[in-house]
């Protein structure tokens, strides 16, 4: 996917055999998937090992889903004047984005992933911890039926009504009203749980995994799936920029940014085993791709207001980026824990 409108190419004015090597090498770019997938060996959690994962210091969701705060409008707008091609600036609604990363590459891979380690069986009754509209109710409804159960929580009225219309037709799916911290269940009455980037803006993580852990039977199984946005690498010939641009990412936009590195420790205290620990690194070549992901000049907006960035910076920043070449990347960790 290539960025919207024209864009100036920094080639320009090179020697006409060196541009040709940079043609051949942007045909071979061209040929690449936008996102690629770099998924990291198992790490199994033994008595030999430490029980906090923290050597890999992350759909998979997401900077978008807090509110931006606004800048004035001369400097959002001389930001957008050198961008705006490239950028989405639009910020989309929280079911429009949530749908959207679950069509991409990466959100398809991701969650197909998270579904083969919850292993769910004919029969079993389910829980999807902060549900959504819905985006995953029907494949687990798929796996549990005829005589199994799937249960939807989410907190947001507008979520949950979404998740109705959408799973009106199985009869297998109730959809709930109810706080993670609170779970509107009795105790021991599931047998698998998930939850997809959801922890990484609850107010008490530990407390969340305290309530999974009491409506789990015994043997039942989490999975769980948050990045870890402290580990956020985006390219840019002035490193200092990137590493305001992830500061404040970790610091101001994201409740609990570090929560992939620490799931596996959090799990442990709620009482869990933890066996497997699956970090999974999204690589972005394609700038619109991450974008849709990520909401980088939204983001950089609110990076200048909080003054991680000066207007300048910005500027040079988003400038880079929308011309590129672009990459970045982030740890996503899917972690299984069991009663």
């Amino acid at each position: 996917m290539s960025p919207a409108g024209p864009r100036r190419s920094p080639k320009a004015g090179l020697p006409f055999a060196v541009q040709g090597i940079h043609a051949r090498a942007d045909a071979r770019r061209a040929s690449r998937h936008a996102v690629t997938l770099v998924e990291q060996p198992k790490c199994r959690l033994t008595v030999g090992c430490p029980e906090v994962i923290e050597q890999h210091a992350h759909a998979i969701c997401s900077c978008q889903r807090l509110t931006t705060t606004a800048l004035s409008g001369r400097v959002a707008g001389s930001l957008r004047s050198v961008t705006s091609s490239a950028f989405e600036t639009t910020k989309p609604d929280n079911v429009s984005y949530l749908d959207r990363l679950a069509r991409t590459d990466l959100g398809r891979s991701y969650k197909r992933r998270m579904l083969e380690e919850l292993d769910v069986r004919a029969g079993q009754t389910v829980l999807d911890v902060g549900c959504g509209p819905g985006t995953d109710l029907e494949s687990l409804a798929e796996r549990v039926t005829p005589a199994g159960a799937v249960i939807g929580v989410d907190r947001d009225e507008g979520m949950v009504d979404a998740a109705r219309e959408r799973t009106a037709d199985f009869s297998a799916v109730d959809v709930r009203l109810g706080d993670v911290h609170d779970l509107p269940l009795a105790d021991g009455t599931v047998d698998r749980a998930r939850t997809d980037r959801v922890l990484q803006h609850v107010d008490d993580p530990l407390q969340a995994l305290i309530q999974i852990h009491r409506v789990l039977r015994p043997s039942g199984r989490l999975v769980m799936g948050e990045p870890d946005w402290d580990t956020l690498a985006i390219d840019h010939p002035d490193s200092r920029l990137s590493s305001a641009y992830t500061r404040h990412v970790t610091d101001k936009v994201i409740r609990n940014a570090r929560i992939g590195r620490q799931l596996a420790r959090l799990a442990t205290e709620a009482g869990f085993s933890v066996p497997t620990v699956i970090p999974v690194t999204p690589v972005f070549r394609d700038v619109q791709a991450a974008d849709k992901v990520l909401g980088l000049e939204r983001t950089t907006q609110r990076a200048v207001a909080a003054d991680y960035l000066t207007a300048e910076e910005a500027r040079r920043w988003l400038d880079h980026l929308a011309r590129g070449p672009f990459l970045a990347a982030v740890t996503f960790y899917i972690i299984v824990a069991e009663s």
